[in-house]
């Protein structure tokens, strides 16, 4: 099926963030508030929860205090193509840990599961099942098929490490010819020993061989199966960069000049700042969502394209007179299995945006 992500490289989320007149300037404020829009893109709008679109409504889907966690929200399909939403919050955050939604055809949450974080316990979901793996216990559940929390076992092979590595050989070639969801998850028992363990499917059930790499286990090198987060159907994730750029569905329609001034670029890494001059402005664009268009605004925008043989326009929101500049990706994904898309400009906000007709009134 289609998948589209979208990524604009400008702003946040061109407007759900309030324009930012730091500095310890006025000027700045005083020229938008004198300098008018023009009447050609009067009907542009700042795009955030408590402005009304005519066709969209916007939502705040999921937030996260989080600012370790390079992706602390993130999108997964479930059985029978169900969107299922996840959101990491921390330590200073009431419930700390995973917290899992169903979601509606309207975006909206239907059924939970939370994995607090005091467990140190991974969550994986493939096909019916949610697999729950720490270094001390695993079992799977049947949540994402029908709502449940029991608990089900796990089938052992070789926890014992008594098999021969003929035999493990064998084993392990069957997984790699016939078992589904296959991932490895060591614990580490010393700086030079890791205990594998092979989780896969195979008939409906699952299953964790165990491997060691020491002794007998260890006198056969075997390929090494990727980690849990790597066959996880995981489809999104906010995060603080830009996704990988698809076909770019918005078009900069218009920019407004407001006011002239100087303003810095931190590149960070050790590499000193450095000063600039240009304008700040009015962005205008056309964003496409489910083959319709939003008129959206956003003020206090800087626009560049640098003379880096790229010829790659390049957006930042002013933070004041002479002040580093903030650079924003706006990402958008949209999925025909989806009547919404999904929008973020940083790892920690996540909004939905649905066409007004699929609302409940």
């Amino acid at each position: 099926m289609p998948i589209t992500l979208v990524i604009l490289s400008l702003l946040v989320i061109c407007g759900i963030a309030a324009c930012n007149w730091s500095g310890g300037d006025d000027r700045l404020k005083k020229a938008f508030e004198t300098t008018a829009i023009p009447q050609q893109y009067a009907d542009y709008q700042v795009l955030d929860t408590n402005t009304g679109m005519k066709d969209y409504t916007t939502v705040l889907l999921a937030k996260s205090d989080d600012y370790m966690a390079p992706s602390p929200i993130r999108m997964h399909w479930l059985v029978n193509d169900q969107p299922m939403l996840a959101v990491y919050r921390d330590q200073e955050e009431p419930e700390p840990g995973y917290h899992y939604y169903k979601l509606d055809e309207q975006g909206n949450p239907k059924d939970s599961l939370y994995v607090s974080s005091s467990t140190r316990m991974q969550v994986g979901f493939m096909g019916p099942y949610a697999l729950h793996i720490s270094d001390q216990e695993y079992y799977y559940t049947t949540w994402p098929l029908d709502g449940s929390h029991a608990k089900k076992p796990i089938t052992t092979l070789n926890k014992d490490l008594e098999w021969t590595p003929e035999k493990l050989d064998k084993m392990y070639q069957e997984v790699v010819r016939d078992g589904q969801y296959a991932f490895n998850e060591p614990i580490y028992l010393s700086p030079d020993e890791r205990l594998h363990r092979i989780f896969f499917m195979k008939a409906g059930k699952y299953y964790v061989l165990f491997k060691s790499d020491k002794g007998k286990q260890g006198s056969r090198t075997l390929p090494e199966f990727n980690p849990l987060r790597t066959v996880d159907n995981e489809f999104y994730s906010t995060n603080d960069h830009r996704q990988p750029l698809d076909v770019p569905h918005f078009k900069l329609r218009h920019f407004q000049k407001v006011y002239e001034m100087k303003y810095r670029h931190s590149i960070g890494g050790g590499s000193p700042s450095f000063s600039t001059k240009g304008w700040v402005g009015r962005a205008f664009f056309d964003v496409t969502i489910k083959n319709k268009t939003i008129k959206i605004r956003k003020d206090n925008i800087i626009i560049e394209t640098r003379a880096s043989g790229d010829e790659q326009v390049r957006y930042y929101l002013s933070n004041g007179i002479d002040v580093s500049v903030s650079q924003f990706y706006l990402n958008v994904f949209t999925d025909s299995r989806l009547s919404y898309a999904l929008v973020s400009t940083n790892a920690r906000e996540l909004y939905l945006i649905r066409p007004k007709q699929t609302d409940t009134p």
